[in-house]
């Protein structure tokens, strides 16, 4: 009888997805025990999944791809990108991989995030990462470096400075992507005598900037404004105009005195997310960064040394930052046994010198922790995380369980360090489902993931559970 009804419900019922939780006797009406590589219907029935098409016209390696991206280039054409387990970063392009960078490390999955037309990639290295890559300057170190050489007085030259002490620093600007390096030594108390300056700079990169930016004061004052720019290749820059006139052509921009390199503040940026126009990347146990918003806008490849959050628990070092979510502008911290968020304190204003905001860690609870940056998502309103013992969902305020029909299937997954490194999730925002990529259990050697929990939720705010795993013969149904 239990097997008639089964099918009955399976053809005509109100599918549910699978209950792996209760007794076998006592699955609720609805549920079935296995709903394996199937879909659920609108309202009832289980549909078979389809397979795949292969993407690349000819092999790139002989080793898994682990993630991928697509971002819009300044072109406005999109650059589908994909990492291997071999260390390798390639451009997809009609169908045909080409290597951007190799040897890189691993250990820990990269994120790579897309902010402004530039493609970002952390993994925690210090060696070969983190760098940014985009179509016109290829892949590269984020940031500028500053100068490390003050400017000197060459010679004094004919026009209009009053007689008294001036302040100069430079720094190197991109004016493509409005990325600046923090300035130079300062060179102090310059006199003139005959209304103007022939500066002495050091020319900088031209593979990352374009031009110098030349900072001065009024008269005896100590704010540095823009007084003008050279092409990066220059080693002189005249310094004649009033201290009226200084900055009215750059709408008195004052100089910006921290755009710090994230890879020169720590050795180990990883877990990033783009929100709140700003770059978040976790660089310590219990400790983040993120980018600053400048004068003119977001700079993404500028990090102020003070620019951190501290997240640390009750549970102290062994509750851990394990990646960042977000809700719309909201960052979810994502810690090993706890949830919080990132709450901004401040407003960036115009004409600062310094980005004024800074973030509070805010914890939303101490009882339920995620267990990687990569398994998890935005759906709708909501962040969804794969816990140890079931799937959350999250507002940024309270938190709910979603899967607990499938607590028993969570449980028995694979959450070895090695395992975690390879979990995913995707939103499939068409057809109204998640897809939770992971192991179906532990102890696998070179693990690679063989198993998909898949919630559709075209009931929101209800999740029905389905599996995703290999065939009976792996070789032909992988």
């Amino acid at each position: 009888m239990a097997i008639i009804n089964e099918s009955r419900i399976l053809e005509y019922g109100n599918a549910k997805g699978i209950d792996t939780t209760s007794e076998p006797g006592n699955i609720p009406e609805g549920f079935v025990k296995d709903a394996k590589n199937a879909n659920l219907g609108v309202s009832a029935g289980y549909v078979k999944r389809n397979g795949y098409t292969a993407q690349l016209s000819s092999t790139w390696s002989t080793n898994v791809i682990l993630g991928g991206i697509e971002f819009k280039q300044t072109d406005l054409d999109s650059k589908i990108i994909l990492f291997n387990a071999a260390g390798e970063l390639a451009d997809l392009t009609s169908g045909v991989a080409s290597n951007l960078q190799t040897g890189l490390l691993v250990d820990t999955k990269p994120t790579l995030l897309a902010f402004e037309e530039r493609l970002f990639f952390f993994n925690g290295d210090d060696t070969n990462s983190p760098f940014v890559f985009d179509d016109q300057q290829g892949v590269r170190d984020i940031g500028i470096p500053a100068p490390t050489v003050a400017p000197t007085k060459d010679a004094e030259i004919a026009g209009d400075l009053g007689t008294g002490d001036y302040l100069f620093v430079y720094t190197y600007f991109n004016s493509r992507t409005e990325a600046e390096s923090s300035p130079s030594p300062d060179l102090k108390g310059v006199t003139t005598a005959s209304g103007g300056f022939t500066i002495g700079i050091t020319a900088g990169d031209s593979a990352i900037a374009d031009k110098i930016r030349v900072y001065r004061t009024v008269e005896g004052g100590s704010t540095l404004i823009l007084e003008g720019e050279v092409g990066i290749a220059d080693t002189t820059f005249a310094s004649i105009i009033t201290d009226d006139e200084l900055g009215v052509a750059f709408n008195n921009r004052l100089l910006e005195f921290d755009n710090s390199q994230i890879g020169v503040l720590t050795d180990s940026a990883k877990f990033a997310i783009v929100a709140d126009n700003r770059i978040f990347v976790v660089t310590g146990t219990n400790e983040a960064r993120f980018s600053k918003i400048g004068q003119s806008g977001p700079m993404p490849e500028s990090f102020q040394v003070n620019a951190l959050v501290e997240t640390e628990s009750r549970y102290g070092a062994t509750d851990p930052l394990v990646g960042h979510g977000q809700i719309k502008d909201r960052v979810i911290a994502l810690k090993k046994r706890s949830i919080g968020f990132y709450e901004p304190v401040g407003l960036a204003g115009v004409n600062e010198s310094v980005d004024p905001v800074q973030y509070i860690y805010r914890e939303i609870t101490d009882v339920t922790g995620a267990i990687s940056h990569f398994a998890g998502g935005q759906v709708f309103d909501e962040y969804i995380f794969l816990g140890r013992d079931n799937v959350y969902a999250t507002n940024g305020i309270t938190i709910r369980p979603v899967g607990n029909q499938i607590q028993n299937t969570i449980r028995a997954m694979g959450f070895a360090e090695d395992e975690i490194n390879r979990y995913s999730f995707i939103n499939d925002t068409k057809n109204k489902r998640i897809i939770i990529s992971g192991f179906k259990s532990s102890g696998e050697p070179d693990p690679q993931p063989d198993f998909q929990l898949v919630g559709e939720y075209k009931q929101y705010h209800e999740f029905r559970w389905t599996t995703y795993e290999p065939g009976t013969d792996g070789s032909t149904h992988p």
